[in-house]
């Protein structure tokens, strides 16, 4: 039967490797003389002082050693706003002073098919993420009280409207349009049903976009006290994973589920609630999910997907949706320096969906 707990500590894999034949000239590897001295920049970079970034618990590494030992540092970059302090000879698109986002990617290609189609997240060569980006390319971010700068390649950064609430848009560049580029994808429709299973930081912003698109939605979830939440966000009903008789009065019912449970799990009572040709699409873990296709589980061409982050385009398209509709994510703002006891607590206890950090507090605390 469907297990009650899960750890939703997150992770980070670190794909350095792929940080080659990218878009791009880049420079000798240097420490960038001075944040803004676009000369450490190449024709197509991007330097950012960042003001705000989304993390999740967990999302934390060793810094370079000090006189006081090793810092943590906040991982910063995948879900990032700032403002442009430098860039290229080359960058067309963007003026010094513009406020502009930042998502999971900072490079690809731009050669190959999947980039040419404006796919640049499933990149043939492999798409660099931000973070990847910065320790391959630019080994230059600070932490603490002072102000982080990421440099992303020009492909990728974002524009952000100027009536945003730019704490609450953060998060939008990572987990909204991971969610938003499924929905598109599948084409979730007005009148559908959809299941939410889990609602942390990715799913609660996949029940209010779901929502917004008209869909009835149904949350599953280990974690009675978000019941209520779920209803609040716009869903029709939460449903807690040990509810037996609730899964046999849903079976059938679905068109879509939305997986975002960071972990390997058992599905075969999740299938069983997919109509015909319904889809389960898994936007949490990488690892392989479990007891699928099940012993005597009726034929009905149910199937398993998997999709990555978001276009682009796609980015864009969700950040000025939300903005004009008022659909923001559940954040609670902290300072740089709190990000150490954030990860400390990831897992053990009941968290905001999302943190997001202001790095104006940083300064002056």
């Amino acid at each position: 039967m469907r297990p009650n707990t899960f750890d939703f500590s997150s992770t980070l894999t670190t794909e350095a490797s792929h940080a080659t034949h990218l878009q791009g000239e880049f420079p000798q590897r240097s420490s960038c003389r001075a944040h803004h001295d676009s000369t450490a920049l190449a024709h197509n970079e991007i330097l950012i002082e960042v003001m705000y970034a989304g993390m999740r618990p967990g999302d934390t590494q060793y810094g370079q050693p000090s006189m006081h030992g090793a810092s943590i540092q906040p991982l910063i970059g995948q879900e990032s706003i700032g403002r442009i302090v430098a860039h290229g000879r080359a960058v067309s698109s963007f003026a010094l002073g513009d406020i502009v986002g930042v998502g999971t990617f900072a490079a690809s290609c731009g050669q190959c098919d999947r980039c040419l189609a404006g796919l640049a997240q499933y990149c043939q060569s492999g798409a660099v993420s931000t973070i990847d980006y910065q320790h391959a390319h630019h080994p230059m971010r600070s932490f603490g009280k002072s102000t982080p700068h990421i440099v992303v390649t020009e492909p990728f950064a974002l524009r952000i409207p100027h009536n945003a609430d730019l704490a609450a848009t953060a998060p939008l560049l990572g987990a909204a349009v991971a969610v938003y580029s499924a929905m598109e994808h599948w084409k979730l429709e007005p009148g559908q049903r959809v299941g939410v299973i889990g609602m942390g930081g990715l799913g609660h912003l996949a029940v209010k976009l779901a929502a917004a698109r008209r869909a009835g939605v149904t949350v599953f979830t280990t974690s009675p006290e978000k019941k209520m939440d779920a209803l609040r966000f716009g869903a029709r009903e939460a449903v807690l994973w040990n509810d037996e008789e609730a899964f046999s009065r849903l079976t059938d019912r679905f068109d879509v589920l939305i997986s975002t449970v960071p972990q390997s799990y058992s599905v075969s009572d999740f299938m069983a609630l997919l109509k015909l040709n319904g889809t389960l699409i898994n936007l949490g873990t990488t690892e392989a999910l479990q007891d699928f296709p099940a012993p005597n589980m009726p034929r009905g061409r149910r199937s398993i997907a998997e999709s990555t982050g978001g276009s682009v385009a796609e980015m864009q398209a969700v950040i000025d949706d939300c903005v004009a509709h008022n659909i923001k994510p559940e954040i609670e703002v902290i300072r740089p320096d709190q990000a150490l006891e954030i990860s400390n607590i990831a897992g053990r206890t009941r968290a905001p969906y999302r943190y997001v950090i202001d790095f104006a507090l940083g300064r002056q605390h």
